[in-house]
Parts: C-alpha cells; sequence; structure tokens
C-alpha cells in the first residue's frame, strides 16, 4: 500500500520553509538559544536518532530556526547553566553561545560551547521572528506527525521472527 507525499507541501504546512532549520559548519557558530529544549526521536535510513529541538537565533544570517540540538551541546549548556559565572534559568539565553564543530557533516563530528563574555540584550529581529513562530511543543507535535507518515522516519523491520507466544501454564510448587 502506498501513502500519498508532497514534501514541500508538508514543509509549507509546518511552516517551516527553507532554511528554516540550523546547519551546523565546520568552524565557529554563533547562535542564541530562544526557547526550551525538547526531546525528539527520529529515524534517519533505519538509523535512530536522538535530538533536542528548540529555536535559535543563527548570527550568520539574522534569521530565528528550528535547531535538532546533539545531546553534546545540550550538555555543555547545561554546564554552563551551573557554573555561577554563567547561570540562567529562563530562555531566551542571557548570552550568545559559539558552537565549534570538527568535522561537521560526518558521524565523527565534535562539538565544543564556548560562552560570550558577557550577556547582552536578545536581538530585536530575533524577538520580532519569534511572534510568528509556533511554541517549540507544538513544532515537536507536527515532526512527530510527521515522521508518523513518511516510511524513511520508521524503525526498521526486523529480519528476526517475532518469538511465538505461550499461554501462561501453572508451575507446580
Amino acid at each position: 500500500m502506498s501513502t500519498p507525499f508532497n514534501a514541500a507541501a508538508t514543509i509549507k504546512d509546518s511552516g517551516l520553509e527553507s532554511g528554516a532549520y540550523l546547519k551546523i559548519k565546520e568552524g565557529q557558530n554563533k547562535i542564541r538559544l530562544l526557547s526550551e529544549a525538547l526531546f525528539h526521536t527520529s529515524y534517519f535510513k533505519g538509523t535512530k536518532t536522538n535530538k533536542f529541538v528548540c529555536w535559535v537565533f543563527d548570527w550568520s544570517d539574522g534569521k530565528v530556526k528550528l535547531y535538532f540540538m546533539p545531546k553534546t551541546v545540550l550538555e555543555a549548556i547545561g554546564a554552563l547553566q551551573g557554573n555561577p559565572d554563567y547561570a540562567f534559568e529562563t530562555v531566551p539565553m542571557p548570552y550568545d553561545v559559539t558552537i565549534n564543530a570538527k568535522d561537521a557533516g560526518t558521524k565523527e563530528v565534535v562539538y565544543s560551547v564556548t560562552p560570550a563574555r558577557q550577556n547582552t540584550e536578545v536581538p530585536i529581529d530575533a524577538l520580532n521572528q519569534m511572534d510568528g513562530k509556533e511554541p517549540i511543543v507544538k513544532v515537536l507535535e507536527k515532526l512527530l506527525e510527521n515522521d508518523a507518515k513518511d516510511p524513511a522516519k520508521q524503525p526498521p523491520v526486523s529480519d528476526t521472527p517475532p518469538l511465538p507466544e505461550y499461554p501462561d501454564h501453572e508451575v507446580a510448587v
């Protein structure tokens, strides 16, 4: 059975037009975390992926984007939160961070996160762009709906047959 699918319409319906995702490039990537980060599991070519979905302001082009943040980057931001010099309790973050990527675009990518030396106001452009954005929890709901419709984002089918089911047996003691 085939299921109708239109990638362009799906993207348009989600409100996540082209360029709306942050793609980390080799080297320095300066961002501001604008929303909470929520856990999201998906599949890519049969491989399970775990990321944290959030809104960020990308300084490279001045746009608010959806970011599928790796655990290592979120852990680094968490370490900053636990440091008295960089602690914060709400988003948007009170300062920018630079995500340094070595071997970006590969499975061997290594990230490090460097905080800005001082707190600054959230850019007015970022706040204006966030006015039209869905709360991250709504974005995650749409991602899960879209994943459920996309066979490529489903867990791989195992070649191993299921174990037979046996009725419950009473055991004599």
